[in-house]
């Protein structure tokens, strides 16, 4: 089935045993000084152990003014060698090779963290009508870095060559440049960044000196990797795809053995790390381009989180080896999973960036919403045979409610999991099939994986069965775990029961609305409906009482601003620090925040003010049973997102 994914490719000297690679992916887990962690350690173990044929491991900072994360891993001094060399024995154990990428941020390191005032090709004042989004967090709010003098420069070059040969010595395979991103060799490959009127004012001057300085250092037989955004999606005030075409045949002739291609820039991170929307693979063409003018490898990367995908990527010549991030935290053992044939037991990514990158750009370390494991020590995570076998009741069939099965089940308990409703996923299934104009469906993704661990398991699922105290006291389980979920918020609105009046909930069930002029009540939840009924080619306008938009614990930093860039693309009227005073037959009266009144006429009334949690059957086990072993897993608890509910349930279980 992956006959070509399977099959082993050269980066210069070295052989990979497969197409299949570990993207570099910040953790944000090192020490305060970028010294290897155990959880770094546990990370990338994990991985060696799943069957990629090369693993990266992350950026990793090579001068201390180059650093913009608090726990960055650092490659800046000889004394991290040896904790380097931790992770790359780590790596190597079961076969992958290992890669270092090594970085400098530029115009991107924060002085919080580096020490130093941020440097760059030139002196520029930030822009702030790109259209995109900063990588959340990164450089500290410094609007015009300095500009480096020739001596600088020279002095950057020996530093990236010295990081390179300590990369080498911590037995790693070979070395990675972070080209990409909008980091310091991507800011002098941009026409927009790099001002220059010197030699380094060429846009490939500067990563062909590093080039060759590495390859002075390492010798003629390490192989080098350099990582690239084949386009920053600014259109002219950035890399272009025609600019990649011209600079890769150069970074090839300089000594590269391999072009790892990615997207985005400065301020383009829904490119650099693209958001849920986004169709699968959305950046291939990008490599299949760069290849055709380079004869070393090309690795693509970019939402791709499918071994089918990635083998018809390889088969189909497009790239050489398909790269995964998310999806390798997701699932480190995907690639051995995919090649023995168990295809239902890959936990694929959700591309719901809640505990990878929202987590990053907030300075702290990466979890991941389906995988309780990553950046967990293993005393953390392990599933520790039950001492005792107990009959466990799990109330509700969410995604909460089946990792809590999943784990107990893997415990050895007696599981019994019921559902209200005529089938398991809960809140995320309904999310995931929803929106006919806006993809989300890669959400069912785990919904997926969840179901089949069920049948591995052997758990008994009974569906259209609501869980009450009565039954309760029939079952009589040593345990109840309740993941119940949450409730549509009903205002107190005199015409709520209108038959103009829907809520969310019904838009997701029925796939549509009547009428043209559609307005919602609710700009935090009910954005992603606004995109799919305004591309549905209605009349939309968003009425909300704050000054804010798709603020909610689902929705993280780079997915909202590439939602309200769809808001503003489909021309979505938002009325925001607005209040609803009253209805008036097909008119809502309105009241801004100047005090001044307006009449909208409308065909639907969309509510879409968020959710409460259901406390019914934990008030109900609270009012009859004060013994009873009882845990709460998700929405019932306080309505907040897959991973806070995922979390929950592995505790639920793992304690039980």
């Amino acid at each position: 089935m992956f006959h070509s994914l399977s099959q082993p490719i050269n980066i210069g000297k070295v052989q990979l045993k497969n197409r299949l690679a570990v993207a570099p992916t910040v953790h944000n887990l090192a020490t305060e000084d970028g010294c290897v962690t155990e959880r770094l350690i546990e990370i990338y173990k994990s991985k060696g152990r799943g069957g990629w044929g090369l693993i990266t491991v992350e950026a990793s900072y090579l001068r201390m003014d180059g650093r913009n994360l608090a726990r960055m891993l650092g490659v800046y001094d000889d004394k991290l060698v040896a904790g380097l060399n931790e992770l790359a024995e780590a790596i190597k154990e079961e076969g992958a090779k290992a890669s270092l990428q090594i970085m400098h941020g530029g115009y991107l390191a924060d002085p919080r963290f580096s020490g130093s005032p941020p440097i760059a090709p030139s002196a520029f004042s930030r822009r702030s009508d790109s259209g995109g989004v900063a990588l959340g967090g990164l450089g500290g709010g410094v609007s015009q870095p300095k500009e480096m003098v020739p001596m600088e420069i020279d002095k950057m070059i020996d530093s990236y060559a010295a990081a390179a040969l300590r990369v080498k010595e911590a037995g790693f395979d070979m070395v990675t440049i972070h080209g990409a991103h909008g980091l310091l060799v991507s800011q002098f490959m941009s026409p927009y960044l790099n001002r220059r009127g010197d030699k380094y004012g060429n846009p490939v001057a500067f990563p062909v000196e590093i080039i060759k300085a590495i390859r002075k250092a390492v010798g003629p037989d390490f192989p080098i990797i350099i990582r690239i955004s084949g386009d920053e999606f600014f259109g002219d005030k950035g890399i272009t795809i025609a600019d990649s075409l011209k600079l890769a045949p150069q970074l090839q002739a300089a000594g590269v053995d391999c072009i790892d291609v990615s997207a985005g820039g400065v301020e383009g991170a829904d490119w650099a790390i693209q958001p849920l929307y986004l169709p699968r693979g959305c950046i291939v063409h990008l490599a299949e381009e760069i290849k055709k003018v380079v004869s070393v490898p090309v690795i693509t990367v970019g939402r791709i989180n499918d071994p089918v995908l990635a083998e018809e990527i390889v088969a189909s010549g497009r790239a050489d080896i398909v790269a995964m991030s998310r999806g390798a935290i997701a699932d480190p053992d995907l690639p051995k999973k995919a090649l023995h044939g168990r295809m239902d037991e890959i936990r694929k990514c959700i591309g719901c960036d809640l505990g990878c990158t929202d987590r990053m750009a907030n300075q702290r370390g990466v979890l991941c919403a389906v995988n309780y494991r990553t950046g967990r020590t293993r005393s953390e995570f392990v599933i520790p045979a039950a001492r005792s076998r107990k009959k466990v009741l799990i109330a509700g069939g969410g995604v909460g409610g089946m990792e809590a099965a999943r784990v107990a089940a893997i415990r050895g308990h007696e599981v019994n999991l019921y559902e209200k409703g005529d089938q398991p996923g809960g809140a995320v299934a309904s999310m995931a099939s929803a929106f006919p104009r806006l993809y989300t469906r890669e959400l069912y993704n785990i919904v997926e994986y969840l179901q089949g661990q069920m049948n591995k398991l052997e758990i008994k699922v009974t569906l259209k069965n609501e869980v009450t105290a009565r039954l309760i006291e029939e079952e009589n389980p040593d345990s109840v775990i309740v993941a119940t979920g949450s409730e549509t918020y009903h205002p107190e609105i005199p015409w709520l029961n209108s038959p103009q009046v829907f809520f969310l909930e019904d838009y997701l069930r029925q796939q549509s609305l009547p009428g043209e002029r559609v307005v919602i009540l609710g700009g935090h939840h009910g954005c992603e409906a606004a995109v799919s009924l305004a591309r549905e080619k209605k009349k939309v306008t968003i009425v909300e009482e704050s000054e804010s938009l798709a603020m909610t614990p689902y929705i993280y930093i780079v997915r909202r601003v590439v939602l309200l860039r769809y808001l503003e693309k489909e021309k979505v009227t938002i009325l925001s620090k607005t209040k609803i005073k009253g209805l008036n037959d097909n008119k809502l009266i309105l009241l801004g925040q100047d005090g001044r009144q307006q009449n909208l006429e409308f065909d639907t009334i969309l509510i879409a003010l968020g959710r409460t949690p259901n406390h019914h059957l934990i008030q109900a086990i609270k009012d009859r049973w004060s013994g009873l072993e009882t845990y709460e897993v998700g929405d019932c608890r306080q309505p907040r997102n897959i991973m806070a509910a995922m979390h929950e349930g592995y505790r639920a279980g793992r304690q039980v």
